[in-house]
């Protein structure tokens, strides 16, 4: 399997997403890919990841209903 990003550049998204939903609050998140799209094994995970991130800052009554 090819790596679609380096694992620098992959794990600077991770935190610009964190660093965002931090400064700004969690919002809705697309995982856009324009052409180079991978096998849906591959997304899956990442879109687990943005679930967890999200998670993370959602305020603890939202986390808790």
């Amino acid at each position: 399997m090819k790596p679609y990003l380096s694992p620098s550049s992959r794990y600077q998204y991770w935190q610009l997403l964190d660093t965002t939903y931090s400064l700004l609050g969690v919002h809705p998140t697309c995982l856009e890919r324009d052409f180079n799209i991978p096998p849906l094994d591959d997304l899956v995970p990442e879109v687990a990841r943005i679930a967890e991130i999200q998670s993370a800052h959602q305020p603890r009554a939202e986390r808790a209903a």
